[in-house]
Protein backbone atom coordinates (compact mmCIF):
# COMPACT_ATOMS: atom_id res chain seq x y z
CA UNK A 1 0.00 0.00 0.00
CA UNK A 2 1.03 3.63 -0.87
CA UNK A 3 1.86 6.09 1.82
CA UNK A 4 -0.85 8.26 0.43
CA UNK A 5 -3.36 5.84 0.29
CA UNK A 6 -2.96 4.70 3.72
CA UNK A 7 -3.04 8.34 5.07
CA UNK A 8 -6.34 8.66 3.17
CA UNK A 9 -7.65 5.69 4.83
CA UNK A 10 -6.81 6.68 7.91
CA UNK A 11 -8.59 9.76 8.15
CA UNK A 12 -11.38 8.23 6.67
CA UNK A 13 -11.76 5.41 9.69
CA UNK A 14 -10.65 8.70 12.08
CA UNK A 15 -13.40 10.56 10.85
CA UNK A 16 -15.76 7.79 10.85
CA UNK A 17 -14.93 6.70 14.08
CA UNK A 18 -14.48 10.29 15.83
CA UNK A 19 -18.42 10.84 14.44
CA UNK A 20 -19.80 7.50 15.18
CA UNK A 21 -18.25 8.11 19.55
CA UNK A 22 -19.92 11.76 19.06
CA UNK A 23 -16.13 12.76 20.81
CA UNK A 24 -12.76 13.31 20.21
CA UNK A 25 -9.96 15.70 18.55
CA UNK A 26 -10.41 15.38 15.33
CA UNK A 27 -8.02 18.08 14.02
CA UNK A 28 -4.85 16.23 15.91
CA UNK A 29 -5.89 12.51 13.95
CA UNK A 30 -6.22 14.28 10.65
CA UNK A 31 -2.98 16.08 11.05
CA UNK A 32 -0.89 13.23 12.17
CA UNK A 33 -2.57 10.47 9.79
CA UNK A 34 0.91 11.44 6.71
CA UNK A 35 3.10 11.12 9.52
CA UNK A 36 1.57 7.37 10.31
CA UNK A 37 1.32 6.15 7.01
CA UNK A 38 5.12 7.21 6.28
CA UNK A 39 6.00 5.59 9.40
CA UNK A 40 4.47 2.77 9.16
CA UNK A 41 5.02 1.64 5.62
CA UNK A 42 8.58 2.89 5.28
CA UNK A 43 10.27 3.15 8.58
CA UNK A 44 8.94 0.92 11.74
CA UNK A 45 9.93 -2.54 11.11
CA UNK A 46 8.98 -5.74 12.73
CA UNK A 47 9.65 -5.57 16.42
CA UNK A 48 10.13 -1.94 16.90
CA UNK A 49 7.89 -0.50 19.30
CA UNK A 50 6.52 2.82 19.08
CA UNK A 51 5.25 5.15 21.51
CA UNK A 52 2.15 8.00 21.21
CA UNK A 53 1.82 10.35 23.75
CA UNK A 54 0.16 12.53 21.65
CA UNK A 55 -3.20 10.87 23.28
CA UNK A 56 -5.26 13.21 21.59
CA UNK A 57 -4.67 11.60 18.18
CA UNK A 58 -5.24 7.49 19.64
CA UNK A 59 -7.74 7.39 17.00
CA UNK A 60 -6.22 7.77 13.84
CA UNK A 61 -3.26 5.47 15.63
CA UNK A 62 -5.75 2.37 15.85
CA UNK A 63 -7.02 3.23 12.46
CA UNK A 64 -3.52 2.92 11.38
CA UNK A 65 -2.94 -0.49 13.59
CA UNK A 66 -6.16 -1.69 11.67
CA UNK A 67 -5.33 -0.78 8.01
CA UNK A 68 -2.01 -2.62 8.64
CA UNK A 69 -3.54 -5.70 10.26
CA UNK A 70 -2.55 -5.62 13.66
CA UNK A 71 -5.72 -5.34 15.10
CA UNK A 72 -9.63 -6.42 13.14
CA UNK A 73 -10.71 -3.91 11.01
CA UNK A 74 -14.18 -4.48 12.67
CA UNK A 75 -12.39 -2.98 15.98
CA UNK A 76 -13.02 0.56 14.79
Amino acid sequence: METKTLAHRIREHALQMTHDAKSSHIGGCLSIADILAVLYIDIIQSGDHFILSKGHSCVALYATLAEIGTIPLQSL
